[in-house]
């Protein structure tokens, strides 16, 4: 979750944690330096400041609200589509270049 959020906010996350594992994310989601679980340990990497947002940070939610509302129309269309053919309707037929239409079979008479 930390790399997650590290990525998100386009930041240095520092993890501290007393019973866990102890750990620092670059911006990139990199995992600089880790102890193990439950491993008493100091860890050290140099970080620098960040000024500015990320892309998420000003966007936020939106950007996956907006996706889901697009995908969520979309469905309903093909919904509302197929509820106007009717039961038991097939999609319409598509021709292939040099077929007959149907209902004008060629006939060859011999």
């Amino acid at each position: 979750m930390s790399t997650l959020r590290a990525v998100e906010t386009d930041r240095w996350v520092v993890q501290a944690a007393p019973t866990g594992f102890s750990a620092i994310i670059d911006p990139d989601g990199v995992m600089v330096a880790r102890s193990g679980i439950g491993e008493q340990a100091v860890v050290q990497a140099e970080a620098t400041l960040r000024d500015g947002r990320s892309w998420w940070t000003v966007a936020g939610n939106a950007t996956v609200l907006t996706l889901a509302g697009l995908l969520f129309a979309l469905a309903w269309g093909l919904w509302a589509r197929d509820r106007r053919a009717g039961p038991g309707a097939s999609p319409p037929d598509v021709l292939a270049e040099g077929t007959p239409p149907q209902g004008r079979e060629e006939t060859t008479d011999n």
